[in-house]
């Protein structure tokens, strides 16, 4: 058993199992959409919203280096959006989240901020993303229309995940110290177990030693990025003159957003567009339509994002 675990936290699992998470997505995609359709449509294109919507990339990666600007405590905001923008970068085109270990390297190389804090704050960083792109997700459960479903169940099932989560980010320090008991309990698996606690501690230690000052302007700057990024979801839709109002465009792009979680294959392809054609489907959107859509937004993202790196890199150099 701890040969397997070890086996499957290696790096070289995690690329061939996101080589052939690729693969099977890719033959997925050619299989079952009807890129007849996608093409026809690609040639009305309105480029104006294709435009908006990478303006909304860069000022999303200028609101991603205000973010880390105040988990870290330093003050330089443009080189942090300039290391934010390649971060992502990097993220987009590794394969199992592999960029991910981009940004506390980047961190030490051109700000010299040690590889302990840089990796901290990218934990807190994507503990926050989850906790707001939830409670974003629950929020418009209650404002849209999901096919073959009780509105009044929705409405109720939002209210009490809003409740939870509120009442869980208030008494988050008591929840980790109880979580922490039943871990210190638990003898199977030991080494996971420590890695957990340790997690749930540097989670615990980082929320108390910051303000509620701090917290609240972290909370605003993560909600304004994350509408800022299904904004550009919003008009890459309208570029395809598909106009189906801007939340039900955060409920079907807020579930593609949770494949951060997973590892991802080659070039971000994959979980994004099964995430994505899975949201718009319980809208009542054919897949047909909404995953040739997901996969343009999603390497149109890539290719917004390797210009922006290219301009970021070079500002980096001349700095």
């Amino acid at each position: 058993m701890k040969n397997i675990i070890k086996i499957i936290k290696s790096k070289t699992f995690k690329i061939i199992f996101s080589t052939i998470l690729t693969i099977v997505f890719i033959y997925l995609i050619i299989s079952y959409i009807d890129f007849e359709y996608f093409f026809e449509q690609i040639k009305d294109i309105n480029y104006f919203f294709l435009i908006i919507a990478a303006l909304c990339l860069a000022i999303n990666y200028l609101f991603r280096g205000l973010r880390l600007n105040l988990i870290l405590g330093i003050n330089n905001k443009l080189k942090l959006s300039a290391i934010s923008t390649i971060h992502y970068l990097f993220n987009r085109i590794m394969p199992a989240r592999l960029g991910e270990a981009s940004l506390p390297i980047l961190l030490k190389k051109y700000l010299k901020i040690d590889y302990k804090k840089g990796t901290s704050s990218l934990l807190f960083y994507r503990v926050f993303d989850f906790f707001l792109m939830l409670l974003l997700l629950l929020i418009v459960l209650s404002l849209v229309k999901i096919e073959n479903v009780n509105l009044t169940g929705i409405i109720i099932f939002s209210i009490s995940g809003i409740v939870l989560l509120i009442i869980a980010w208030i008494f988050l320090s008591k929840i980790i110290n109880l979580s922490l008991k039943i871990l210190q309990k638990i003898k199977f698996q030991v080494k996971v177990t420590k890695k957990i606690a340790t997690f749930l501690i540097k989670i615990k230690n980082y929320k108390e030693a910051r303000s509620k000052k701090f917290m609240l302007k972290l909370f605003v700057y993560t909600l304004i990025n994350w509408l800022i990024v299904y904004s550009y979801y919003y008009f890459i839709l309208l570029a395809f003159s598909f106009d189906i109002g801007y939340f039900q465009t955060i409920f079907g792009a807020s579930v593609s957003s949770f494949s951060f979680i997973i590892p991802n294959a080659a070039g971000n392809i994959g979980p994004f567009e099964a995430g994505w054609g899975l949201g718009f489907y319980l809208l009542g959107i054919s897949k047909d339509i909404s995953v040739p859509i997901g996969l343009f937004a999603n390497l149109y993202a890539t290719i917004i994002t390797a210009i922006l790196a290219s301009i970021s890199s070079v500002f980096m150099r001349k700095l």
